[in-house]
């Protein structure tokens, strides 16, 4: 007790040499819900120490920023008041307010709060209220966990905790994926519970927020003299009483532990095991240091001969599907992903996306490239292109195909090679995001008759484990029976087709059992997708072709489509190779990473667009807009036939000319030819010449300013009437 008073007279003198005074403000922390109500947490001080970082600054700069944290100026009793309830800041400034909870609080809600008397303007408090489908939640460590800290090691810890900064902290991308897969797009919850001091959670959510990591209430510690020592609570008190409180707080859901052995998790987690019976469904530990104590094995142990299961690993990524939450709730589908690639980080992606590129590159006798971005360099591959290299050296152009099990045609004619190994053609990817697997049975209305629909998803149900009827197209009334007789649940096909199965079997009398559809090969229009909803079917759509197997995918977020993990997509100005800015329409260009036929920079003749961001459901891939139309412009104009690769040929002629547009109008009954060129060039005269040579027609120039043509994927605008 004696050393406790001295510490606390210490303290005191501490604070009051680096007290900064000013009006009482309050900082918002992240709190939680529990079933009565909602839990504010933040604090109260009278200054705010902040600094931007950044990334090149020295240790000594880091150092002293990292310093000026723990120098808090905290005031007590301060009355702190939001919905009508009010509460008293404590002896360091910390202030916990239970507010009433709505029935239709769900996700991140957040609470003004304010200072009862004097404050600013009132403060959002963030909370987190568990989904009501909520299948499990997650309790996180931070330190080595998810955030390179080397916790196990004291001089290492502060070494790292007062040199770095928030730029250059490390969060590792093995636990950013894990903890997106767990979290399922939003459906789960994610806490994270931790022995750093309250005063680190600003810094912790910048690192937190740069690597994109889930978010989610953090259980940290004040860093001050208590009656129990001179830091607070011990690390295993603190972390096995914020596990009682998320459980206490969340009844009836059980959770998965995440931790690593360098320091007591192994410990803290049997305890809580043994405190919580049936509510922890798993144990995951990163292997922190270059063993493993005996007294984490012992641990190790005693939860397992619980019944829970516990993995250690070295990567997040190595873990089995017998430690994770989809192989214990029995919910059919074996986890929300298909695989650990749906959710990479975006430099996982990349790397493995330029390996797989440059063995592509190999395979097919050309130079490997440095970078993702020097793939824009290589020749464009088109349809046409293909046609004249099959019809010279038959079947596949050249093309170094292997392991062959099919040859399928397709209009051209193409012959594109099929393979009969596992998900070959990359659809069961799309199905799983369909909710469709083991257990089902697929009725397959593709067609099996020389193009390769038909086997691309059938293929794709093998690998989800699905049974199929390999309908095919036509004969409804035999299909509507079909589907009843065997217990059909799924449908693959076109969009409209299993609407006209669907009516045929309500005229036969027939109650038919499908629940989910995967479509594709033409236009999925919203009110046909909530035709099938009001009938219990949900409906999610593919974009495939019969040269690359499936591109993108919806999944049940159903915001934008998801890139495949096998291909690698640009969105290029039409009739170039030239990739167009996010979010501008542009003809979708394909390389495929299928070793089997390796297809470098297929232009599809598909216009599309890459959406900002990631999707919801927690796939971190790019996504596009879905088909918006043809890429192919070729348009007659008086007889003559003007191609997109002639606009393009126009542009790359004059440097100072950013975009061009071809307009074919009408004057009466003659064809009109008008470019427009984007230049800060103000001679239109001095195109015309290039124009008759490139485009064999003459016709009016208009010149407009730079950024005045619209990016709508349009390099031949056909505005005739023809009605």
């Amino acid at each position: 007790m004696a050393l406790t008073r001295a510490a606390r007279g210490v303290e005191g003198l501490i604070e009051r040499a680096f007290r900064r005074e000013g009006r009482p403000m309050l900082k918002a922390y992240r709190g939680y819900a529990e079933p009565g109500g909602l839990v504010l947490q933040g604090r109260v001080v009278s200054a705010v120490r902040r600094a931007a970082p950044e990334a090149d600054q020295t240790r000594w700069t880091n150092f002293r920023q990292m310093l000026s944290l723990f120098l808090t100026s905290e005031v007590r009793d301060v009355r702190v008041r939001a919905e009508g309830v009010e509460a008293l800041s404590d002896a360091e400034g910390y202030v916990r307010l239970h507010v009433p909870r709505a029935p239709d609080h769900a996700g991140w809600v957040h609470v003004a709060a304010e200072l009862a008397e004097g404050g600013d303007d009132p403060v959002p408090m963030p909370v987190l209220v568990p989904q009501a489908e909520a299948r499990f939640g997650v309790i996180s460590d931070i330190d080595d966990t998810v955030l390179r800290t080397g916790a196990h090691s004291l001089l290492r810890n502060l070494w790292t905790t007062f040199t770095g900064n928030a730029l250059t902290r490390e969060v590792f991308d093995d636990a950013i994926a894990l903890m997106r897969r767990l979290h399922e797009g939003g459906r789960n919850p994610v806490y994270y519970v931790s022995s750093s001091p309250w005063n680190l959670f600003a810094f912790l959510e910048k690192i937190f927020d740069r690597a994109g990591l889930v978010p989610g209430p953090m259980f940290l510690r004040d860093l001050g003299v208590s009656d129990r020592g001179l830091i607070g609570a011990g690390h295993g008190d603190h972390k096995g009483a914020s596990i009682d409180a998320i459980l206490g707080a969340t009844p009836g859901l059980r959770f998965w532990l995440i931790g690593d052995t360098g320091q007591k998790d192994a410990l803290v987690y049997r305890d809580a095991v043994a405190r919580h019976p049936g509510r922890i469904g798993g144990v995951i530990l990163r292997q922190a240091s270059g063993r493993v104590s005996a007294r984490t094995r012992a641990a190790m142990d005693e939860i397992g001969a619980g019944g829970v299961p516990v993995a250690v690993v070295a990567s997040f990524d190595d873990l089995g599907a017998a430690v994770l939450p989809g192989d214990q709730e029995g919910e059919g589908d074996m986890s929300s992903y298909f695989d650990a690639l749906e959710t990479r980080s975006r430099d996982q992606r990349a790397a493995a996306q330029l390996e797989a590129l440059n063995a592509q590159l190999a395979r097919n006798g050309q130079q490997a490239v440095a970078d993702l971005a020097e793939l824009a360099a290589l020749p464009v591959l088109r349809k046409s292109d293909l046609v004249a290299r099959q019809a010279g050296q038959p079947p596949f152009g050249g093309l170094p195909v292997s392991n062959l099990a099919h040859v399928f045609q397709s209009p051209g004619p193409i012959y594109e090679p099929g393979g009969t190994s596992h998900d070959w053609w990359r659809m069961g990817r799309f199905l799983h995001a369909c909710g469709i697997g083991a257990g089902d049975i697929v009725q397959n209305c593709f067609g099996y008759h020389l193009t390769p629909a038909g086997m691309i998803f059938e293929n794709g149900a093998r690998a989800v484990g699905a049974a199929v009827l390999p309908a095919g197209t036509g004969q409804t009334e035999l299909q509507a029976r079909a589907a009843r007789d065997v217990g059909v649940t799924a449908y693959a096909g076109t969009p409209d087709y299993l609407k006209v199965i669907l009516e045929k079997a309500d005229a036969l009398g027939y109650a038919l059992g499908i629940t989910r559809a995967a479509v594709g090969g033409g236009a999925l229009f919203p009110s046909l997708r909530q035709w099938y909803a009001d009938r219990g079917i949900a409906c999610l759509q593919c974009y495939a072709t019969a040269d690359l197997g499936n591109v993108a995918y919806e999944s049940a977020a159903m915001e934008g489509m998801i890139l495949d993990e096998g291909v690698i997509v640009e969105i290029v100005t039409p009739g170039t190779g030239d990739p167009v800015p996010e979010g501008e329409v542009g003809e979708v260009v394909v390389t495929t990473l299928n070793p089997d036929y390796p297809l470098i920079r297929f232009a599809t003749g598909d216009l599309s667009a890459v959406m900002p961001g990631e999707s919801p459901c927690g796939r971190t891939n790019t996504r596009i807009k879905g088909w918006m139309g043809r890429a192919d412009q070729t348009t007659k104009i008086k007889g003559m036939f003007v191609r997109p690769e002639q606009v393009a040929e126009l542009v790359a002629r004059h440097a100072e000319v950013a975009r061009a547009r071809v307009v074919a109008s009408r004057d009466g009954e003659t064809d009109v030819m008008t470019v427009r060129i984007e230049t800060e060039a103000a001679d239109a005269a001095a195109y015309e010449k290039s124009i008759a040579e490139i485009l064999k027609l003459r016709g009016a120039v208009e010149l407009v300013p730079l950024g005045g043509l619209p990016r709508d994927g349009l390099v031949i605008e056909d505005a005739r009437s023809y009605d």
